[in-house]
């Protein structure tokens, strides 16, 4: 996802990126997502604007 050039500000990030399916699966086959649920919980407990929702 990329902001629109109006809404980016003082160099903050303004691309960010998620995983595919398939990079998905590489870290699941190597163990690598054993944190994920932890993570989870604390994502869903952040405060979000509908732009990140």
């Amino acid at each position: 996802m990329l902001l629109p050039e109006d809404r980016r500000q003082n160099d903050l990030p303004f691309k960010f990126y998620g995983i595919s399916e398939s990079g998905r699966q590489f870290l699941a086959e190597h163990k690598l997502l054993r944190a994920q649920d932890t993570l989870r919980e604390i994502y869903d407990r952040v405060e979000k604007t509908d732009d990140i929702n």
